[in-house]
C-alpha cells in the first residue's frame, strides 16, 4: 500500500534529470518497522539538459501542514497519460488568500448559523419523510430518528473541526481535496451535489402538495395541471408546473444577497419552530397510547432501514459548513452552529414522531401528508390549517438553505478549475455566486418538473453518507502521526468494507454467522485504528477539536458505511453510475490537458512565481495553465 507519496526533482547530474517517487511501505504483520521503496523513472532531458523553470515550485503533497512542504517535479507534456492521470488524481491543495473580487461577504453570526442549520433540516424530515419512515418502522420510528441523530453527531463533530480549521466554501469537497487529492474530492463533491439536487426537487414537489391542500382547506382547488400530471405512456414521469416555479422564486431571493436571504430564512425558521411546537402540544391533548402497539411491527431491520432514510433529515449541519467564507468569526461560530442546530433538530424530530404515532395508528398514516391526515379524524380543523401552512413555510426554508449550499459547493469546485470558471464568479453588488445559483435552479427545477417525491426519495442519502464518510476519514488522516499514515489507509478501507458487508448481510437476512463475521472484522479494524496508531492535535491552532479521536471519527466511518448498505438498490445504482461518469469526465479532462501539452501548477505557486514563472516556462516551449488552481 503506497501512502504519503511525494516527488523530488533530482538534478545532481545536470544532464540527466531524474524523477524520484518516494513511498512508504509497511509490512502487513509488523507495525513498528517501516521500510522505504524507491522507484526510479528516467525522464528525457529538457533542451540542452537545462533545469526546468518550475523545478523548485513548493508543493504540499499528502500533508497540508505548513511545516511539511515538499518539492515536486512539474507535470510535463512528455509524461505518459497514465502517469499524468495518477499524479493529477493525488494532487492536494492549500488554502490561499483570495483576491477582493473573489471573496464572499462575512455577515453571519453564530445564531444566524444555528437558525440556518435548523431551517435546512426541519421541513423535509417532518413534513415529507415521517410518513414513509413510520410505514417502515411503526411507532419505533422515533428510535430511527434517534439513531440517525447519533450518527450525525459523529459526523457533525468532524465537520466542526474541519470547518473551523479551513474556513472556505466547498464542504466535503474541500476537505477531501485538502487531504485525499483531486479525484476523491470531485467524486465526493458531485455525489453530494446530486443528493442536494434530488432533495431540493423532492422537497419542491412536497411543498406544492401541501400548498394545494392548504388551498383546498380554505375553499379553493388548484387545477391538477399545476400540481401533478401523470404521464400514462411513462409511469415514472409526473409533470408539475408549480414546483419549478417555487424553486425560481427562492433563487431570486438568494441572488439578492446573503444578508437579505439570511433575514428571510431566520424569520421563516423561527415561525416554523413555533408551528412545530404548537403541533406537538396539540397532539399531546388527543394522544392515545394504544396506537403505540405494536411498537416495532417490522422488527429491528425496519428501524434501521428507516434510520438510513431519515438520515437526510439532518443534513442541515452540512449547510452550515458551507457558510465558512461568510461567517464573521468562523473558528468560533461554525462549531457552535453545527452542533446546536443538530441538537435542536433531534429534539423536535423526536417530539413530532412520538406525537404522530400516539395520535393515529402507523398503518393509517398518509405518506404524502402524514401530520395533516393524523389530525383530520379528531375534529381539529384549525390544526390542519396550521400544519399545512407550517409545511409550506418549513419546506420553503429548507429549499432556500439547500439551494444556498449547492451554489457554494459549485463555487468551490469551479475555483479549482474542475468546472467552468463562470461558476466561481461572485457578483460585486450582492456578494453571491449568481451564475452558480442559476445552475442549481436549472438542475433542481428540471428534476422537480419531471419526477414525483417517491421516485426521487429512493435515490436519496447515499451521496451524503459517502461524503460524510470521507470527512470522518479526513479528520483521522490529519490527526495521525506521519510515520503511521501508511497503516491508517488500509485500516480505514477495511473498516468501511467490512461495515458495508455487515450492513448488506443484515439487510438481506443472510446467515447470522456471515453478519457476525463481518461485524467482528469491522470491530477488529476499529481496534487497530484506535489502539495501534498514535494520534495527536494538529500543529495549527484551532477553535474546536473533535473529541475522543480516533474513536469517534472511526466510529463515524463504520456507522456511515453500515447505513449506506441499508439503502435501496436504486441508490447504489445511482452512486455507481454517477461515480463512473465523474471518473470518465475527469480522465478526459486530464487526457485533453495531456494532448495540449499544458502544465498545471498550483495557484499558490503561480502567485509566488508570478510572471517570471510564466515567461521562463514559455522560453522552454511549455504552456503553463495558471487558471486552474489544483493545489
Amino acid at each position: 500500500m503506497l501512502t504519503t507519496l511525494f516527488l523530488v526533482y533530482d538534478d545532481t547530474k545536470r544532464k540527466k534529470p531524474v524523477l524520484w517517487v518516494v513511498a512508504r511501505v509497511a509490512p502487513p504483520l509488523h507495525f513498528s518497522v517501516l521500510s522505504r521503496l524507491h522507484v526510479c523513472m528516467r525522464i528525457p532531458p529538457l533542451r540542452g539538459g537545462r533545469r526546468h523553470a518550475l523545478a523548485d515550485t513548493p508543493y504540499a503533497f499528502g500533508d497540508i501542514e505548513r511545516s511539511r512542504i515538499h518539492k515536486r517535479a512539474p507535470v510535463r507534456a512528455s509524461m505518459g497519460f497514465s502517469k499524468r492521470l495518477y499524479t493529477s488524481a493525488l494532487k492536494v491543495k492549500r488554502i490561499v488568500a483570495r483576491a477582493e473580487n473573489e471573496r464572499l461577504v462575512r455577515t453571519l453570526g453564530k445564531w444566524d448559523l444555528t437558525l440556518l442549520g435548523v431551517g435546512a433540516s426541519i421541513g423535509a424530515g417532518i413534513f415529507v419523510l415521517t410518513g414513509i419512515a413510520a410505514k417502515m418502522a411503526g411507532p419505533a420510528v422515533c428510535f430511527s430518528f434517534l439513531i440517525a441523530a447519533v450518527m450525525c453527531i459523529l459526523n457533525a463533530l468532524a465537520y466542526a473541526e474541519l470547518s473551523s480549521r479551513f474556513p472556505e466554501s466547498g464542504s466535503a469537497y474541500l476537505y477531501a481535496y485538502l487531504v485525499f487529492g483531486e479525484m476523491c474530492a470531485i467524486v465526493a463533491g458531485v455525489n453530494l451535489l446530486i443528493d442536494y439536487h434530488v432533495g431540493a426537487a423532492s422537497i419542491a414537489r412536497s411543498l406544492v402538495g401541501y400548498f394545494a391542500q392548504l388551498c383546498k382547506d380554505v375553499g379553493f382547488t388548484l387545477p391538477g395541471v399545476l400540481v401533478a400530471i401523470p404521464v400514462p405512456s411513462a409511469p415514472f414521469i409526473s409533470l408539475s408546473i408549480l414546483a419549478p416555479l417555487v424553486l425560481f422564486l427562492i433563487t431570486l431571493v438568494l441572488i439578492r444577497g446573503v444578508s437579505e436571504s439570511s433575514k428571510v430564512s431566520n424569520a421563516l425558521t423561527l415561525l416554523k419552530i413555533f408551528i412545530v411546537l404548537l403541533v406537538i402540544f396539540a397532539g399531546i391533548t388527543i394522544a392515545d397510547h394504544k396506537n403505540m402497539t405494536p411498537f416495532a411491527p417490522h422488527g429491528g431491520q425496519g428501524v434501521i432501514s428507516a434510520s438510513a432514510l431519515v438520515f437526510f433529515a439532518y443534513i442541515g449541519f452540512d449547510a452550515v459548513s458551507n457558510t465558512a467564507e461568510e461567517c464573521k468569526n468562523p473558528q468560533r461560530d461554525l462549531p457552535f452552529g453545527i452542533v446546536a442546530s443538530l441538537l435542536i433538530c433531534a429534539a423536535l424530530y423526536m417530539g413530532v414522531t412520538l406525537v404522530l404515532c400516539c395520535v393515529v395508528s402507523y398503518s393509517a398514516i398518509d405518506e404524502n401528508a402524514p401530520l395533516t391526515t393524523a389530525f383530520k379524524g379528531h375534529g381539529m380543523h384549525w390544526i390542519e390549517l396550521v400544519i399545512d401552512f407550517g409545511a409550506c413555510v418549513g419546506l420553503s426554508t429548507t429549499l432556500l438553505v439547500g439551494l444556498y449550499s449547492q451554489a457554494r459547493i459549485y463555487l468551490g469546485i469551479a475555483r479549482d478549475g474542475l468546472l467552468p470558471k463562470k461558476l466561481a464568479l461572485v457578483d460585486g453588488k450582492s456578494g453571491t455566486p449568481v451564475f452558480a445559483q442559476i445552475v442549481c435552479f436549472i438542475i433542481a427545477g428540471s428534476l422537480a418538473l419531471l419526477f414525483d417525491v417517491h421516485r426521487l426519495s429512493s435515490v436519496l442519502s447515499i451521496g451524503i453518507m459517502f461524503a460524510y464518510t470521507v470527512v470522518c476519514a479526513a479528520v483521522l488522516v490529519l490527526r495521525v502521526n506521519a510515520p503511521e499514515k501508511v497503516l491508517l489507509s488500509p485500516a480505514l478501507f477495511a473498516l468501511a468494507f467490512f461495515s458495508v458487508g455487515a450492513g448488506f448481510s443484515s439487510k438481506y437476512n443472510a446467515a447470522m454467522s456471515v453478519t457476525v463475521s463481518f461485524a467482528v472484522l469491522a470491530v477488529l479494524c476499529l481496534f487497530i485504528i484506535c489502539f495501534r496508531l498514535t494520534f495527536g492535535l494538529p500543529s495549527e491552532p484551532m477553535a474546536f477539536a473533535c473529541p475522543w479521536v480516533p474513536f469517534l471519527p472511526a466510529l463515524g466511518v463504520m456507522s456511515n458505511a453500515f447505513m449506506m448498505a441499508q439503502l435501496q438498490w436504486e441508490a447504489w445504482a445511482r452512486l455507481v453510475i454517477v461515480t463512473l461518469c465523474v471518473l470518465a469526465a475527469y480522465s478526459w479532462k486530464v487526457w485533453k490537458s495531456h494532448r495540449e501539452g499544458s502544465v498545471d501548477i498550483d495557484e499558490c505557486s503561480a502567485r509566488l512565481l508570478g510572471e517570471d514563472a510564466q515567461s521562463a516556462a514559455e522560453s522552454y516551449g511549455t504552456v503553463v495553465n495558471t487558471s486552474v488552481g489544483l493545489n
